[in-house]
């Protein structure tokens, strides 16, 4: 349930409770654009009427679902169902529900629209169920009953008389309260308070978009606050990312709905040019260009769009403007692999930030910047960006700010070869994802965690966090991280001696497509591949890749064969230092290179070996020259391709 109380919205709640208590009202749809508070309406209703169901209430988001087909297995999953072979999710979710008095609670609708007849087919063969869907459109299907929720009451600028008397306007209260959440002390004046009537008028009464501008509270006063609005700038969120002006477009961006905000650009483009809005006309065209990146990955159509707001931003001499079209042109070069041009966006977009001292939309850039050097391999120049980037985050108190931080701080520490700096970092980042709900990034620290517990030849906490990395890219739906983390799991089955869960698990990865962010080396899944292949038989590893390839991610999770015991035979490592060296290696240069690849330091290695720092020194300088290397990250990488950890 919410930690925050519902506001201004106490006779909706009645009116959808009294609706849902009749016998005839089962499927009921609350109906609004974004961020009108469906969402939040349906929880309060559901806190409500908790005691009135017997078998209780079950609530769905299918935010992250946009295939029709997936609707009944969303729901399926929700309620702790299984997916099996025998029993589609639909004919699964009928068998539970069939005779419970439960009402089903079905979030975000309007991307699945189309899979509103199975809803009234559920209802045909559940006669004690009762529906209640959240959707910006109606569902057109027999024996619906609609409920539209309007955007909370603005004030009237003509009647602004006292503080009191606009505190009692619903969306005034609303902001009021949101504000003193993060600075208590805040207070409506004589002096403000036109001023927070405006603000609530700019953004048209949205709930969702009066509690993320009054999240700006601590860092804006109200009459900053407004200047921006009234300018059609950006303010920066968690994750409309940054949001503009108007209301649904602030929802739509920070609910990271490309689709519904390409149509609303779009629009606002052609109007802006008819009316010949240049300022207005800037914004829309940075939000098709973002829209098309990021849903269509129509990076064409994105550059065209990016290139004339960047000149429309130019000639304005807007600073706010340009900035966010600089580090979306940054993205997008980003996007298309582009690292040279993508630095050079982003640190001009770095300069414009510093000259107006805006230090949050700051964190963001540095963070984008630190990625791509990352990329590059440009430690020292990464690990100084991402420095600064923490302190500010940690300044402001943006906890998202700070876990992407450290997630790419751990990402450093494990090009470097420092890999228990580098668990921790991502181990804190993954908690703090986990805390403020940024799964994206929950997902990106859980994987990495379970490839390096992987290098590490942990294979029992590998297999825990490629576990959990991918339920949370599960829940999301990021097809690549999923491929990723089956791809790798795959290896660590090997390890564990379950070759036949292991070819499932890849048979099920080759038909996504992977992410290369959070890929484990090829040389090892290669030669994983080759191990199992040997183990099972050439016929019956086929065999089991090509039954994973038929199976859902879902299905190969929890197949029989990830618990079934079976016989692998591995090589110690005391055998392996045995076997002839590699690349010219001697008995101690593998020891050493063993050792680093571990994590350990200089200092760590010597201790271990009983000999000098110095002379520790001397054999990396042999090793890498023998196989070729000039880092200690890729001699690290050099070691686990040759089984030397």
């Amino acid at each position: 349930m919410p930690l925050t109380n519902l506001i201004g919205r106490e006779q909706e709640v009645r009116a959808i409770c009294d609706l849902l208590s009749h016998r005839q009202v089962r499927l009921l749809t609350i109906t609004g654009t974004g961020g009108v508070g469906k969402t939040r309406l349906a929880l309060e209703v559901a806190r409500v009427l908790h005691t009135t169901f017997t078998d209780g209430i079950c609530f769905v988001s299918l935010a992250p679902v946009s295939d029709t087909t997936r609707v009944m297995g969303a729901i399926a999953k929700t309620l702790g169902l299984w997916e099996l072979a025998e029993l589609s999710p639909e004919e699964q979710v009928q068998v539970v529900l069939h005779g419970r008095n439960l009402l089903l609670i079905l979030d975000n609708f309007e991307q699945v629209v189309e899979a509103a007849p199975q809803l009234a087919s559920l209802l045909a063969s559940c006669p004690h169920l009762h529906i209640l869907v959240t959707s910006r459109v109606s569902l057109h299907v027999s024996g619906e009953h609609e409920f539209p929720v309007p955007p909370l009451a603005v004030p009237d600028l003509e009647e602004v008389t006292s503080p009191e008397s606009l505190t009692q306007q619903a969306s005034v209260h609303l902001f009021v309260q949101r504000t003193q959440a993060i600075q208590p002390a805040f207070q409506v004046t004589a002096a403000n308070a036109r001023t927070i009537a405006e603000i609530c008028i700019q953004l048209d009464g949205l709930p969702l978009a009066i509690e993320l501008a009054a999240a700006r509270g601590k860092l804006l006063p109200p009459q900053a606050l407004l200047k921006r609005l009234s300018h059609r700038t950006f303010l920066p969120v968690s994750g409309h990312c940054a949001t503009h002006s108007s209301g649904a477009m602030i929802c739509w961006w920070s609910q990271n709905d490309m689709r519904a905000l390409e149509a609303v650009a779009e629009e606002a483009l052609a109007t802006a040019r008819m009316w010949g809005d240049q300022e207005q006309m800037t914004v829309a065209l940075i939000l098709c260009g973002m829209a098309m990146m990021q849903d269509r990955r129509n990076y064409s159509r994105a550059q065209a769009y990016l290139e004339e707001a960047l000149a429309s931003a130019r000639a304005l001499e807007d600073r706010y403007l340009l900035f966010h079209v600089l580090v979306c042109l940054g993205l997008l070069a980003g996007s298309q692999h582009d690292a040279p041009r993508a630095i050079a966006l982003f640190e001009e977009g770095l300069t414009q930030c510093r000259a107006v001292g805006e230090r949050l939309l700051m964190s963001i850039v540095l963070t984008a910047l630190a990625r791509v050097e990352l990329r590059l391999g440009h430690t020292d120049s990464a690990h100084t960006l991402l420095e600064e980037c923490l302190t500010i985050c940690q300044a402001l108190g943006n906890l998202w700010g700070i876990a992407l931080a450290l997630n790419l701080l751990g990402i450093l520490a494990i090009q470097q070869g420092v890999l228990d700096q580098a668990e921790a970092f991502l181990a804190d980042s993954a908690r703090l994802s986990a805390e403020v709900g940024e799964r994206h990034n929950l997902a990106y620290s859980r994987l990495l965690l379970a490839n390096l517990a992987m290098v590490r030849g942990e294979f029992g906490s590998a297999r825990q966090w490629y576990e959990e990395g991918l339920a949370t890219s599960l829940d999301i739906e990021l097809t690549s991280y999923i491929a990723s983390g089956l791809k790798g799991l795959g290896c660590v089955a090997a390890a564990q001696g379950l070759p036949k869960w292991a070819a499932l698990l890849w048979g099920t990865a080759e038909t996504l497509r992977e992410s290369h962010s959070v890929a484990i080396p090829q040389a090892l899944y290669d030669r994983m591949v080759a191990m199992v292949c040997r183990q099972l038989g050439e016929k019956a590893f086929k065999e089991a890749l090509a039954r994973g390839c038929a199976m859902t991610a879902a299905q190969v999770l929890s197949s029989q064969e990830a618990f079934e015991p079976q016989i692998v035979q591995r090589l110690p490592y005391a055998q392996a230092a045995s076997v002839p060296s590699l690349a010219g290696l001697t008995a101690r240069e593998r020891e050493v290179l063993h050792l680093v690849a571990q994590g350990l330091t200089d200092a760590q290695v010597a201790e271990q070996l009983v000999i000098s720092t110095r002379t520790v020194n001397t054999h990396l300088t042999s090793i890498y020259g023998k196989i070729g290397v000039s880092s200690r990250s890729a001699a690290t990488r050099y070691a686990i391709e040759q089984h030397i950890t």
